[in-house]
C-alpha cells in the first residue's frame, strides 16, 4: 500500500486537469507550449494509472485451484487450467 495514496491520486488528478486546461488554452496560439502540456498530461496519466492500480496488485485474483473447470473453458483457456 502506498502511504497517502488518496492525497497523491487526488493531487495528480488536479494537476492533470490543470494541464489539460493549459493545453486547451495554449493550443490555438502556441502549439509548442500546448505540446508540452499534452506531454505533461500523458506523464501524469501514466503515473495516476500506476498508483491507482498498484494497490490492487494480485490479491483479489483467484488461483488456478479456485477456478471451476467450466468457467476456465469460458475464459479463453487460461494457461493454468
Amino acid at each position: 500500500m502506498l502511504p497517502g495514496r488518496h492525497l497523491i491520486n487526488g493531487s495528480l488528478l488536479g494537476v492533470n486537469i490543470a494541464a489539460m486546461g493549459g493545453f486547451l488554452a495554449a493550443a490555438p496560439a502556441v502549439p509548442a507550449v500546448a505540446a508540452g502540456y499534452l506531454g505533461l498530461n500523458t506523464l501524469l496519466s501514466f503515473i495516476k494509472g500506476y498508483t491507482l492500480t498498484a494497490a490492487v496488485g494480485g490479491a483479489d485474483m483467484r488461483t488456478c485451484s479456485q477456478v471451476h473447470p467450466a468457467e476456465c473453458a469460458l475464459t479463453l483457456r487460461i494457461s493454468c487450467c
